[in-house]
């Protein structure tokens, strides 16, 4: 039988536990409000991009915002962006997530870019068939950009991935990507 004693350390050690948990939760809820502050969130939690919004995209469909933050899983996921700079819900749907970053950091890059984007000049195939042609950097990042539009734009189940053509492409321009 436990003695008084052992009943009183137990009661502390439990009001320590809830005392850690509390403080814990406080901190979990002081970076959630951060978060839901910031501009690159909406208040249900879902991430903003500019040019996804320019598409016309409902900002509940972006690869990532399928969940928002009433999911009971949103602090671990927070927990995973400020360990890995990601989290879960970008691999979950990564086909969406990788044209979404490359359409829009390609537009931004077209945006922002110093480079001459006549100066490159690339062979590209509209399909294994066709014959080579001729296309400037500029060219080929709008072809790519285009492509990835139409795949953004298309039905969810009526996708296919992005062409081998525009795959091949992206890996040919790819090292005159930078500044």
């Amino acid at each position: 039988m436990s003695t008084i004693e052992d009943l009183i350390e137990e009661n502390d050690k439990l009001r320590k536990e809830l005392k850690k948990r509390r403080k814990e939760r406080k901190k979990w809820k002081a970076k959630y409000l951060q978060l839901k502050n910031h501009d690159r969130y909406t208040k249900e939690g879902y991430q903003r991009n500019k040019y996804l919004d320019d598409l016309g995209i409902p900002i509940e469909k972006y690869g990532t915002n399928f969940l928002d933050n009433r999911d009971y899983r949103w602090q671990s996921w927070m927990k995973e962006q400020k360990e890995y700079g990601f989290d879960a819900r970008e691999c979950w749907n990564l086909d969406i997530t990788f044209v979404e970053w490359l359409y829009s950091h390609l537009s931004k890059y077209l945006e922002d870019t110093i480079v001459n984007t006549e100066y490159h000049h690339f062979e590209y195939r509209e399909t294994d068939e066709s014959e080579p042609k001729d296309v400037t950097f500029g060219e080929a990042i709008d072809i790519i950009r285009e492509a990835c539009k139409e795949y953004l734009k298309s039905p969810e189940f009526d996708r296919e991935f992005l062409p081998k053509n525009i795959m091949i492409l992206l890996g040919d321009i790819m090292p005159a990507l930078w500044w």
